[in-house]
């Protein structure tokens, strides 16, 4: 859902990075359409939890969160 060509370049550096690093994880970076992104977050969230996920801050995250299906990326 990262519409801008700066976002997006940045998103795939972090990924490749990522990946680069730890190259006994398989990365697996799925898109989505933003509209249908905004609609199908909650259930893809409850369904499909994924290690990583570029949202904006709002409703919908907090919902996520206190569903306990989110979480704050922390420093190890």
């Amino acid at each position: 859902m990262i519409s801008s060509g700066r976002q997006r370049t940045a998103w795939a550096e972090l990924i490749n990075t990522f990946a680069a690093l730890n190259p006994d994880l398989t990365v697996v970076a799925n898109e989505f359409q933003q509209e249908d992104c905004k609609r199908q977050f909650a259930v893809r969230m409850g369904r499909e939890p994924g290690d990583l996920a570029f949202w904006f801050a709002g409703a919908r995250l907090r919902e996520m969160v206190g569903k306990g299906l989110s979480f704050p990326v922390r420093p190890a």
